[in-house]
């Protein structure tokens, strides 16, 4: 399991578990869609349990939504 870890200018951090022996990591299918799920532990606060469809039943496109929608948040240090 890899950790990638973007410090943004306050004292948050935001850490990404990629799992390398498991594509479909964060990946799960509900009625045939396939659905991301993250888990963002902010410092001082709650944890926040995100969950999105990635409106597609491919799982190989389901995968570059993922990885897109995890590198524009390791970028902007944006929460969804």
């Amino acid at each position: 399991m890899a950790l990638l870890t973007a410090a943004p200018k306050s004292s948050a951090r935001l850490e990404i578990r990629l799992m390398r022996d498991n594509p479909n990591h964060h990946l799960w299918r509900n009625h045939g869609y396939r659905w991301c799920h993250i888990t963002i532990k902010p410092p001082h606060a709650p944890t926040v349990r995100k969950r999105f469809s990635l409106k597609t039943r491919d799982v190989e496109i389901a995968r570059l939504r993922r990885d897109r929608i995890m590198t524009a948040i390791q970028a902007s240090n944006v929460v969804l």
